[in-house]
Order: C-alpha cells, then sequence, then structure tokens
C-alpha cells in the first residue's frame, strides 16, 4: 500500500549503522518468510481455530509491513519495528476494505494474493540485500550486558517472583465479589504484591547508574499484563456492554459481504470492522469475543513502543523514555483502548507521530520562535534561564519523498477507522509544524485534506444523527462530561472510581508541569512535547463526543504528559536510595489510584454469559423489524449480525425507558406504569415495528443502581407487574435476563 523509507540524513543524526549482526536478520528473514508460510497452510488445511487466530495476528502486525520496509536498510532498531508493526496494520486495513468497498468481499482470495505478495517481496529482499557488517563494539558491548544481567540477578528473581504471585492471583480471583467496588476486592493479595514486587524492582532499575533497556523492557511488558490483561485472563467474556455493538458490525459484514452507508455510522467508517471481518472468516473465528478482550493490552504494547521511538526525537534521556512509559501505563485509565475503532486509531495516530517525529523532523527552528525566545531571555524571571547551555545547528535537509507519503499513508488509513482520531493527529502535526519541528508545510495540510475529505460526503448523515455543526465552537458545554450533567450522584462505588480518576489525572498534569518546569531550569528542548500535550484540548471546539470530550483530551494528552512526568522524576543522584524512594512512591501512588479508576466500575461494566445468549437468541429468532426496547441501559444489544433488521426507526441504538420522560425523573415504577408502558409499547408498533419486546437483564439493575436513575426497587417493581400483565409473555429467560413479547389485548397487529 505504501512505501516507507527514511533518508539516513533524518534518523537522529546517529550512524547509519545496522544494530544487528548479519545472521541476526538473515534469521528474521527465515523466521518472516516461515511466519507467512505457516499461516497460508494453517488457513487452507483448516487448523484450530487458536491457531489460525495466532498465526494470523501475528501475520498482519508484521508480514505485509515487513515486505516494505526490509528493503530499506536505514531502518533499524525500534524505528524499523514500529514502521514494521504500523505499516503492517494500515496495509491491512487498508487492501480489505478497498476490496469490501468495491464489492469483491473474497476474505480467501485476499488473504492468499497478500501473503503471496509479501513472501515474494521479502524472498527478493533477502536475496538482493547483501548482509550487512556487524556493528562495531558490539561484542564489546554484548559482554557489558551480560556483566549487567550478572550483577543484577536479585532484580530478575524479583521479576520472576512477582509473575508467580500475579498467576496465582489470577487463579484465585473470586468474581463473585465483584460489586460496588468493582474488581478491586475480588483481586486477592497475591496480586497486589506481585504488582508491587514489580513497581519497586522497576523504581530500582530505573534508579541505577547503568540503564538496562532490556530488563525494563521485561517490567514494563509484565506491568501491562498485570493491569491490562487482568480483566481478559478473569472474566469469561469481554468487559463493557458497548463492545458488543462492534461485535455485531464485524459480524454484519462477514454475513452480507457489503457495507451500508445509511445504517450507522460504523458503515460510514469501516477499516476497523472490515480488518476484522476479514481476520474471522480467514481464522474461521464464529465471532471476535474469543481475543476482543486481550486487545488493550495489544493496544498499550504498540503504543509504548511508539512512545519510545518518539522520546528519542524529543532530547529525551533514557531514563526519562522509560519513566514516562511507566507513567504512561499507571495513568491509562480512561479504558479507550479496548476492542474498538478508537483503539485501532489511536495505535496508528501515535505511530503516524513517533514517525513524523523521526523522518520528518526540523532540526532548525522558525523566526518567531527565536525571536520570541529571545524576548523572554532579555526579561528573564526563571533563574538560568538566560544562561544557554546548548546550542542547536540548523539542518535543512529535505525528508525524502517516500518518507513523507509514507507517514502520510499511515495516517490516511486512520481517516476511514475512526471519526475523531484522525483530527486529533492533524492538530498535532499541525502544531508540530507550528513550532517549527516538522516540514514540509504541505504534510500537516494533506492530513487535514484527507480528514475534511472523507468528512464532507459523511456530514450530513453525521450532523443529522449527532448534531456535530451544533456543538462547533461550543468549546465550554463541550467541556462538561456526561457525569457533570447529572442532578442526582451516582452510587457510592461509581463516585469513589470517578473521583480517583480525576486524582490521578491531576497527579499526571502536575508531575508533568514540574518536569516542564525541570526541562525549562535546565534550559532543554520542551516546545514540542508541550505542543503534543496541549493540541489535544483544540478538540473541545469541535465537537462534545456524546459528553466525553473532556476524557479524549486527556486520553491523547496522557502520552507526552507522561514523558514530561520522566523528566521530573529523573534524579540527579542515579543509585541512591533516595531517588528510588521517591520514583517507588511515586509509582504506588499513580498505582493505588489506576487500580480503582481501571477495576472500580466493573460491576457494570462485566456483561454475564446469560445476557450475551439471550441477545443471540432475540436476533435469531424474533421476526425482522422487531423492536428491542431495554428496561434500563448496559445490555450487549447488537451483538449479531442481525441487528440492522431490528434497528428502530429514530435512533441507531436500541432505546432504554430512563431516555424517556415517562419513565425517567426518578420516578417509583410498577403497577401504576403499566398504562404508560402500554401506550409507549403500542407506539412501537404502530411506528412500524409490529412486535414490541422488553429485556429485563442483571446488568440493567446494576446500572439503575450504580447510575440512580430510579428509587431502590422500582425496576423490580416494574418487572413484577410486566410479570403478572397478560399482555407480556415471556418469550425468553436464562438465569439473567428475561425478554418478554408485547401481546396487546384487543388490538389488531398492523
Amino acid at each position: 500500500m505504501s512505501v516507507i523509507t527514511v533518508p539516513a540524513a533524518n534518523v537522529a543524526g546517529t550512524p547509519q549503522t545496522p544494530a544487528a549482526p548479519a545472521r541476526l536478520r538473515q534469521v528474521l528473514r527465515r523466521v518472516e518468510l516461515w511466519l507467512a508460510f505457516a499461516t497460508v497452510v494453517a488457513a487452507a488445511s483448516g487448523a484450530p481455530t487458536p491457531v489460525c487466530e495466532a498465526l494470523l495476528l501475528g501475520f498482519i502486525t508484521w508480514v505485509p509491513g515487513r515486505a516494505v520496509t526490509l528493503h530499506h536498510r536505514s531502518l533499524h532498531g525500534l524505528t524499523m519495528v514500529l514502521a514494521t508493526v504500523a505499516a503492517s496494520l494500515a496495509t491491512s486495513v487498508f487492501v480489505v476494505t478497498c476490496f469490501l468497498w468495491l464489492h469483491l468481499w473474497y476474505p480467501m482470495a485476499i488473504f492468499y494474493a497478500m501473503a503471496a505478495g509479501a513472501m515474494a517481496s521479502i524472498a527478493w529482499g533477502a536475496l538482493r540485500l547483501e548482509a550487512p557488517p556487524p556493528k562495531p563494539g558490539l561484542a564489546t558491548r554484548a559482554r557489558a550486558v551480560a556483566s549487567s544481567w550478572r550483577s543484577l540477578r536479585l532484580v530478575d528473581l524479583l521479576l520472576l517472583v512477582a509473575i508467580g504471585l500475579y498467576i496465582a492471583g489470577i487463579a484465585g480471583t473470586d468474581v463473585a465479589k465483584v460489586g460496588t467496588w468493582g474488581l478491586v476486592p475480588a483481586l486477592p493479595l497475591t496480586y497486589y504484591i506481585g504488582l508491587g514486587i514489580v513497581l519497586a524492582s522497576s523504581s530500582w532499575l530505573l534508579c541505577r547508574s547503568y540503564c538496562d533497556e532490556v530488563r525494563l523492557g521485561a517490567h514494563l511488558i509484565a506491568l501491562i499484563v498485570m493491569i491490562a490483561a487482568t480483566p481478559a485472563l478473569v472474566y469469561h467474556d469481554p468487559r463493557f456492554p458497548w463492545l458488543y455493538k462492534h461485535v455485531g458490525v464485524v459480524e454484519y459484514i462477514t454475513q452480507h459481504g457489503h457495507l451500508s452507508s445509511g445504517l450507522d455510522i460504523y458503515n460510514n467508517w469501516p477499516g476497523f470492522f472490515a480488518l476484522f471481518a476479514w481476520f474471522d472468516q480467514v481464522s474461521a473465528a464464529a465471532n471476535p469475543l474469543r481475543y476482543a478482550a486481550w486487545s488493550e493490552t495489544f493496544a498499550l504494547l504498540v503504543t509504548c513502543l511508539a512512545l519510545l521511538v518518539a522520546g528519542r526525537r524529543l532530547s529525551m534521556s533514557k531514563r526519562e523514555i522509560w519513566i514516562g512509559l511507566f507513567v504512561f501505563v499507571l495513568a491509562s485509565w480512561v479504558d479507550q483502548l479496548y476492542f474498538s475503532p478508537q483503539g485501532l486509531a489511536y495505535v496508528l495516530g501515535m505511530s503516524v507521530l513517533a514517525l513524523a517525529l523521526t523522518w520528518l523532523k526540523e532540526d532548525g527552528e522558525l523566526r518567531w520562535v527565536l525571536a520570541l525566545e529571545r524576548r523572554i531571555t532579555a526579561r528573564s524571571w526563571w533563574p538560568g534561564w538566560a544562561t544557554r547551555t546548548h546550542t542547536i545547528e540548523l539542518d535543512r535537509t529535505p525528508p525524502s519523498v517516500s518518507a513523507v507519503i509514507g507517514v502520510l499513508s499511515i495516517f490516511g488509513v486512520t481517516v476511514f477507522i475512526h471519526q475523531l482520531t484522525p483530527f486529533v493527529v492533524a492538530f498535532q502535526l499541525s502544531v508540530l509544524f507550528v513550532i517549527g519541528r516538522l516540514r514540509p508545510i504541505w504534510v500537516p495540510a494533506l492530513a487535514w485534506a484527507m480528514c475534511i475529505g472523507y468528512l464532507i460526503p459523511r456530514l450530513s448523515y453525521v450532523n443529522r444523527t449527532y448534531g456535530l455543526l451544533d456543538s462547533l465552537g461550543q468549546f465550554f458545554s463541550n467541556a462538561q462530561t456526561v457525569a457533570q450533567t447529572q442532578h442526582r450522584p451516582y452510587d457510592l462505588g461509581v463516585r469513589f472510581s470517578a473521583e480517583t480518576a480525576h486524582y490521578l489525572t491531576l497527579a499526571v498534569v502536575l508531575l508533568a508541569l514540574i518536569g516542564a518546569l525541570r526541562r525549562l531550569h535546565a534550559r532543554r528542548p520542551i516546545r514540542a512535547v508541550v505542543a503534543l500535550a496541549l493540541s489535544p484540548i483544540l478538540t473541545l471546539f469541535l465537537t462534545n463526543y456524546g459528553g466525553e470530550a473532556e476524557y479524549r483530551v486527556f486520553f491523547f494528552a496522557v502520552p507526552w504528559l507522561a514523558l514530561l512526568a520522566g523528566s521530573a522524576l529523573v534524579s540527579s543522584g542515579q543509585g541512591s536510595w533516595r531517588a528510588v524512594s521517591v520514583t517507588c512512591g511515586v509509582f504506588a501512588l499513580l498505582a493505588a489510584l489506576l487500580i480503582p479508576s481501571y477495576f472500580g466500575d466493573d460491576e457494570i461494566y462485566v456483561v454475564p454469559e446469560g445476557e450475551i445468549a439471550a441477545a443471540n437468541y432475540f436476533y435469531t429468532h424474533a421476526p425482522d423489524g422487531a423492536a428491542l426496547v431495554l428496561a434500563a441501559p448496559d445490555f450487549p444489544s447488537r451483538v449479531n449480525g442481525r441487528y440492522s433488521e431490528y434497528l428502530v426507526l429514530q435512533s441507531e441504538v436500541d432505546p432504554n425507558l430512563f431516555e424517556y420522560p415517562q419513565f425517567s425523573g426518578y420516578r417509583q415504577l410498577g403497577e401504576s406504569t403499566m398504562p404508560t408502558l402500554r401506550d409507549f409499547a403500542l407506539a412501537f408498533a404502530h411506528g412500524g415495528r409490529n412486535e414490541v419486546y422488553l429485556a429485563f437483564a442483571r446488568s440493567e439493575y446494576a446500572a439503575v443502581n450504580a447510575y440512580n436513575l430510579a428509587p431502590p426497587g422500582a425496576l423490580a417493581h416494574l418487572q413484577q407487574a410486566v410479570q403478572s400483565s397478560p399482555e407480556w409473555q415471556i418469550f425468553y429467560r436464562n438465569s439473567t435476563t428475561v425478554l418478554y413479547r408485547f401481546t396487546p389485548l384487543g388490538v389488531k397487529s398492523s
């Protein structure tokens, strides 16, 4: 899809020598070929689904991108890995979405063509490219690393102990204890001890005189698994009721092989859904539920890789970057990296920024920036400001055309994956250009052109459905969250989770501010990272995003805030117990705030298996055109590909009673509500839905209690009244869900 390269002069000014011995690169090429070949064999021979899923995941995250990056010897190290992963994901999304748009939906043929092309490119590259010579001094550094491993055996032992305690903790987790405080009390003490050991040993590593990146990487991966992978390990199905509507769209594409732009917004931004519909058909997976719960872990890993590459281009030391990575993981409470278009677009967007900082970096400074600096220097109020401790040499070497095309190609794929992320990334690219850290100008210009060009044909639909134009420029109203518009307090557990998230946000912002001030005092570059951290605020001028715009601002800003926090925590007295104590204390504080904010709402986030079965039963057995009405929010509707046959006429989502004034207002429900409910159901029936169904489920009761939507017992009284009514018949029942069918007496069906 895209050609990605980078000129030698654009890679941080370092000598362009390979980072690995020739033999290792030859082995890597063989592994890449065997991965592609094994995936083809597994898909063609009908291997077990888990095997196909694992191989295909490795394929789409490496092989297509490696077929491009292999041919550019200037790419090496972590930049090569990031470019390969980002290009591979973007290429896979682009190819399958184009075939879907062209109504040529033949998943296996698409896969065989992609595999054949990638294998041919990799094989040709292996034959054409001569093996590069080993990097000088590699053996010396290898001996130094080996010596370091021997001298830090205690850290390795601590990590193994922590992993063992974590495994024991997961095995001993009692999900029956998930209630008001979420998963927090259900996790045993061994889980928290294992997490504490990882934080302590990471702090020790971060404060030593030698920055051991291999061990730090192992600790970071362990931390990500302990946080993001825990829900996938302890729950039978993925968290978040709203995730299941994404499953329905994937199955819709699988069943129909085409899109319907008038159906919902997801069919207008189909990249994510096309990729996983293709993934499911090639791997013979029944639906994405088997692997969807692991998307947060995968997204965090790739985002940390992108942040690591970006940090090296922002004049930060290794220690600052690694501290920032740990802070980023410990501050990621927003829960937006789940199985969603947002998660995939976020990973690609962060990769675009990291690669743009690497390949399109402007080492000079604009005149207005220099003039502003001279003015501030002349009126210095900060100690040491007037003393310039470093000089910036101008580098006017133009970026290669292929590097620009590569960055814009990956960015272009995000445009048809998600509605918001490309605009935020375009903002950030524009700000980098304005402050003189990126060029040429047509990089942000083309990014904006792609965003706006894709939106214009869909603007009427988006505005009609979501009122986009009404929120343009409404900064203060867009900054309000859904919780701020509520007049009644939420449940204590929900409020505690929200408060810890607020304090965690405040702690990260304060750390970032301290880091920025320390960099100012030391006369170190600060403009780029501050600009990246502040530019997401501009999105509040665009949309309220369903009352979540404020959360998204922090979501897009937190990687760069975390890097600044790394500057706050890095200590000049490396190896001292004081430095270790401060770092470990800050990590412990962040973890103590993260755990309740990340796991504290699981009572309403966890979806019982019985509710998924009930939803599938409805979409399988209810007649086409029926209306599914929810007694309360958070039922996993639209989980089946046939959801398009049951959409209500005035909305993209199934209605719940508390959205309507007849049932909201914190009123007692029960027998007296039945006439109102009857009129409500008749309105749906006469509006074109000949049959109306009403769902009562465990997650709905949890939502009513958590969000304080009605007095205690109100929903139970309503269900009892429905149960006693001759006009409502049980359509389906299991241990967690009851579906009632409306059969009005004395009314002839239309």
